[in-house]
């Protein structure tokens, strides 16, 4: 299987909140804080952006181009939902390779977490959490690997990749898990708390570039951790 090194595990997502993004495009508020008060860019000059929360903060309406409602849920992926999966990962990425990837790391038994955005039926985007341990001289640490994170392409830039984000971790953290794992755009992770300043104590292949971030769910979880990282088999990482 690709490795990460080949595979993109940064993600093809719509990510980016839009403060200075093109014209008609205005960030209000960081969408963590204010989800309400968020407006998206689509690449053009329309907006598109939450309208209501209501109570369930796993569903938010949208305004597209066209001023219909469509509604977002971020629920946990079921097996009915794999084909549709593995057709936006390979859209998301224009390659099988991700999308095959997510495949194996099913069948190797190490998903942890795997979450779909789904509108009015449609599944457009995904996000996957995979075991992963931190082995030490004296002791292994268990941790998680996000990866890969798409989303469909006529549906990126509308914060999609951010929602699936941040109910991924928070899901993470409610059942105990620590610490996380990541190959990817700093751009986008650093908005969640990813840096790789919390990843300098770690052994990859990937130590030492910008791109390869740790998050600590629980604080200080990775004080006075340091290790080789063992990825699953599924990476094809020595």
């Amino acid at each position: 299987m690709p490795a990460p090194g080949s595979v993109n595990c940064a993600g093809a997502f719509d990510g980016f909140e839009v403060t200075g993004c093109q014209i008609g495009c205005q960030a209000n508020r960081d969408m963590r804080k204010n989800p309400a008060n968020t407006r998206w860019c689509n690449g053009s000059t329309t907006g598109f952006g939450p309208v209501s929360l209501g109570s369930n903060p796993s569903r938010v309406t949208f305004l597209t181009g066209k001023s219909l409602g469509v509604t977002l849920q971020i629920r946990a992926e079921t097996v009915a939902d794999y084909g549709g999966v593995h057709e936006v990962i390979r859209l998301a990425f224009s390659r099988d390779d991700e999308a095959s990837l997510v495949d194996a790391l099913r069948g190797e038994g190490v998903v942890r977490n795997s979450f779909v955005a789904d509108i009015d039926g449609q599944i457009v985007g995904h996000l996957l959490f995979s075991e992963l341990l931190i082995v030490g001289e004296s002791v292994t640490v268990p941790a998680l690997a996000l990866a890969p994170l798409a989303v469909l392409p006529d549906y990126q830039r509308r914060g999609i990749g951010t929602r699936l984000t941040q109910h991924g971790l928070d899901a993470c953290q409610k059942q105990g898990h620590r610490i996380i794992v990541v190959l990817g755009h700093p751009e986008f992770y650093r908005r969640f708390g990813f840096s790789s300043e919390l990843a300098a104590r770690l052994d990859s292949a990937f130590s030492g570039k910008p791109s390869f971030m740790a998050l600590e769910l629980a604080e200080g979880a990775l004080d006075g951790v340091s290790g080789k990282v063992r990825y699953p088999a599924a990476f094809g990482v020595a």
